[in-house]
């Protein structure tokens, strides 16, 4: 997630992508007309987060990851490194992982539960 941020925040959306892919990261959607990309960060069926960029906002790039498996339930928001926003969101099931990352993620310094309102384009 980190490392998202701050590449989204530091490159246009075609190096972001060229980046990501020679990093081993595996795209899922590229909408180049919206401005936004979804990954993983290893083959889907595999994968413990699947990630978003959405470089339409008015400000900076938005970062988004989502639990998978394990983590199922746990959701990650930023717009800049030191601000990302940890939660759950109400789901039937949650990975039985989900509890304790979360719990160790708000830890740690630039984690919280809160996020500032994100301004999008209209």
């Amino acid at each position: 997630m980190l490392l998202a941020i701050g590449s989204a925040r530091s490159m246009s959306l075609e190096q972001f992508i060229e980046a990501n892919r020679r990093r081993g990261f595996v795209d899922a959607v590229i909408d180049r007309e919206n401005r936004t990309y979804a990954f993983f960060e290893s083959e889907i069926a595999k994968a413990d987060f699947g990630f978003s960029v959405d470089y339409g906002s008015s400000d900076a790039p938005v970062v988004s990851g989502q639990g998978y498996g394990d983590y199922f339930g746990v959701y990650l928001t930023a717009t800049k490194l030191g601000e990302v926003s940890v939660e759950f969101r109400q789901q039937d099931a949650r990975g039985g992982g989900a509890g304790a990352l979360q719990a160790a993620l708000l830890k740690l310094p630039g984690f919280s539960t809160a996020m500032p309102a994100l301004k999008h384009r209209s």
